[in-house]
């Protein structure tokens, strides 16, 4: 079952659909959608939930991009001049970002205020641990600017140590708060929360944006900038209290420098905005608001932040693991390695993994959904989700990276970070000793807001096979008020199908509920990025979309997703149909807990016609932890019947028992697969749990049990029956223990 989320990449309006998640640090996995897709990827994030529009502005959304060839020049064997290509780009790329005027600057602004004595965080504001700190206040709705109708009021402070936060939040019935999670590294976006979020750079790019989240039940997540893996020990010592009182609840927050990417030290005006969720009436409120079409440009501004020196000093950060156990195939098992991590500074990150053990991380697990392409799901795996936004260029049809290519390794290293406030650049190498090397490198450099360019490149080498692969390309992006654009280009040298390329081009439009885009993508048959994920190649053709995305503050409508997707893509050679496709949706949510959505799809392929009629219902659609969901898609496939049914939800217990499952089945003709997912998991205490998972598919049954003590400072231990991602049950136990270990003292 999916939430059909329309999402932006520098300006771009772009579809990605997600199953709805139960994230859970105990693995509880989600419900997978049946919907046919003809778009290029899986996206299976554990960040799928529909609820807060404020999480598709302030956090990293992988979108669908499209282009336009602009007179690139044939050579010999009607190939294009790399060299040729890249001058135009550059050329354009530096016109647009000159002819693209300023924004106006709407944000707000807040004078920054530093402390002598810091606060206690205990989660009550005291008057005498905030006296001489002016508090602000004046949030307001994101999609019409209309007041707070709650009370809201923080007030922020800092020091040469850290920020520090304070939150009252008015609740005319504090008895309805919802307050469920209350473990760090949860998914709080059913709670009552408040978020807040931080660039020291002033950059005002998505991806450049950390922001805290923290639960009226005292839960804590956060979505780093560049993205950052789950170990507490990696992500910093942040933290925050909170207390449910008789007018509403507190918050206090203490967030150090050191835990953040710093520029240099000196008196800054840094990038700041905070929100609040209210689920049971679906209210998102932001200080400063950036507006229902997401203008990053509108965040607010910390006026005079003395910056600090780095409060961090060179450190090691080593978590060695060692793994003992025995099974029915592959007898007894002993294995170790480490992964370790360097900071240099505040700006910069090494990453090193010898032997990782990947076998015993949960992998997602796609859906049964029917797309004529390819399809690749999350990364979940540490070694490269830490750092992992430092290594995506190309977008979503073409993307010139994707980590999932990387089966296992050897050796690995990452180093990523900040070159300059407007630099960034991140580097990976992987190798199987006498196998296979991979490398990838990526550099940006932005301008202004929305306006930016990206260089990458990517190379695999397979020495049993001799197979060399080197793909590269840059992508660029300028926006302005309202008109934008993007221009991609991508190419690639393999040793067996030679050199294929990639350009694209786009138009944009958005104002503040109607967004558009029209462009031309062009991408070769020789095109194969082995380590990136190009599903769809030897076309060329245009594309186009319209939306109108609104959501409302009163009225038993909340919310509503309209719009239409078309394409007409021919192939590369002959000019025959690749792909002629219309899709139109609508989506209507309600403040009492029913969300709908329905779409029609109708696309030409060389082989035949699909046609798809497809609807889903969600209730209730503002709770992540107690909700169920139908789905259901009939039409045809090639001349052939297509019928494909869902059922999906999730339950938390009060006494901290969670389940979830999703249901697929699917026919096509005469053909039949299903695919059932249950998971179910047992919280403990704060940071120990046991969680299983079955998978029951037409092929066969698999199931696993694990006890984990993990999410805290210090040692952490996992017991694993079966096997997570086996496609059928393995008899074996495995204990395994990670021991984290720090060369280097911190400088504070």
């Amino acid at each position: 079952m999916t939430d059909r989320t329309y999402r932006r990449e520098a300006g771009i309006r772009a579809r990605a659909e997600s199953p709805t998640p139960l994230r859970h640090s105990a693995g509880i996995a989600p419900a997978f959608p049946v919907f046919p897709r003809h778009d290029d990827a899986d996206l299976t994030t554990s960040r799928g939930y529909r609820l807060l529009p404020l999480r598709r502005v302030l956090v990293p959304a992988a979108g669908r991009l499209h282009g336009h060839r602009l007179g690139v020049p044939a050579h010999a064997g009607n190939q294009p001049c790399v060299w040729c290509i890249v001058v135009r780009t550059v050329a354009l790329l530096v016109a647009c970002a000159l002819a693209v005027p300023v924004f106006a600057d709407h944000s707000r602004r807040l004078p920054a205020q530093k402390i002598a004595t810091p606060p206690t965080i205990d989660g009550t504001i005291g008057a005498e641990e905030w006296a001489g700190i002016a508090p602000t206040a004046g949030f307001v709705n994101q999609s019409d600017d209309s007041p707070d109708r709650y009370g809201t009021t923080v007030w922020a402070a800092y020091d040469a140590k850290a920020v520090y936060l304070a939150f009252r939040l008015d609740d005319p019935d504090p008895k309805a708060i919802r307050r469920v999670e209350y473990r760090r590294g949860a998914n709080v976006e059913g709670d009552d929360m408040v978020m807040f979020g931080f660039n020291p750079f002033r950059t005002f790019q998505e991806d450049e944006f950390t922001v805290f989240q923290v639960g009226a039940g005292g839960g804590l997540d956060v979505d780093w900038a560049g993205g950052r893996a789950a170990k507490r020990e990696w992500q910093g010592e942040w933290d925050a209290k909170v207390r449910v009182t008789d007018k509403g609840w507190e918050v206090e927050a203490i967030i150090p420098w050191r835990v953040l990417q710093l520029p240099p030290a000196g008196v800054r005006d840094i990038e700041i905005n905070f929100a609040r969720s209210v689920p049971r009436s679906q209210t998102t409120l932001l200080w400063s608001n950036i507006g229902s079409d997401d203008r990053y440009e509108k965040n607010g501004v910390w006026t005079g932040v003395e910056i600090p020196q780095s409060g961090e000093a060179n450190t090691i950060q080593v978590l060695p693991y060692q793994i003992l156990g025995t099974g029915k195939t592959d007898g007894t098992e002993f294995n170790t390695g480490l992964d370790a991590r360097y900071q240099a500074g505040s700006r910069l990150t090494g990453l090193m993994s010898v032997n990782p053990d990947f076998k015993n991380i949960e992998n997602a697990v796609l859906g049964l959904e029917y797309s004529r392409f390819e399809r690749l799901a999350d990364e979940r795996r540490p070694f490269f989700v830490e750092g992992g936004d430092y290594l995506q260029w190309g977008g979503m049809s073409a993307k010139m990276f994707a980590p999932q290519r990387i089966r296992t390794f050897d050796v690995g290293a990452k180093a990523f970070g900040k070159l300059a406030d407007d630099q960034t650049f991140g580097a990976l190498v992987t190798t199987r000793f006498d196998r296979e090397t991979a490398l990838a490198a990526r550099y940006e450099r932005t301008f202004k807001a929305g306006n930016l360019v990206r260089f990458g490149v990517a190379r695999l080498e397979d020495k049993v096979s001799g197979l060399r692969n080197t793909a590269a390309g840059i992508d660029a992006f300028v926006q302005g008020e309202r008109w934008g654009g993007d221009v991609i280009l991508g190419h690639t040298d393999d040793s067996t199908r030679g050199p294929g390329r990639r350009f694209d081009a786009d138009l944009t439009y958005r104002q503040r509920y109607l967004n558009g885009y029209l462009g031309w993508q062009e991408i070769s048959g020789g095109f194969l990025p082995r380590l990136g994920f190009a599903p769809r190649t030897g076309f060329r053709g245009l594309n186009g979309g319209l939306f109108y995305e609104r959501e409302f503050t009163q009225g038993t409508v909340s919310e509503v997703d309209a719009g239409i997707n078309v394409s007409d893509l021919r192939n590369e050679k002959g000019g025959g149909v690749f792909q002629r496709m219309v899709e139109s949706f609508l989506s209507v949510g309600t403040r009492t807990g029913p969300h709908m959505s329905a779409s029609v799809t109708q696309a030409e392929y060389a082989n035949g016609f699909d046609r798809f009629y497809s609807a889903e219902l969600t209730y209730p659609n503002n709770s992540p932890t107690r909700r169920i969901e139908l789905a259901a898609t009939v039409g045809t496939v090639g001349g052939r019947r297509f019928v494909a049914y869902g059922l999906g939800g999730n339950y938390r217990f009060a006494n901290r028992l969670t389940f979830s499952s999703g249901l697929e089945w699917q026919r096509i003709g005469s053909d039949r697969e299903h695919q059932f997912v249950f998971n179910l998991g047992y919280e403990i205490d704060k940071y120990r749990s046991v969680s299983g998972r079955t998978i029951v598919r037409d092929g066969g049954t698999n199931w696993y049990l694990a006890f984990r003590q993990s999410g805290n400072l210090g040692a952490e231990y996992f017991l694993i029956v079966g096997d997570p991602n086996a496609n059928a049950f393995r008899r074996r136990i495995v204990a395994k223990v990670v021991v984290p270990v720090e060369f280097g003292g911190r400088r504070r």
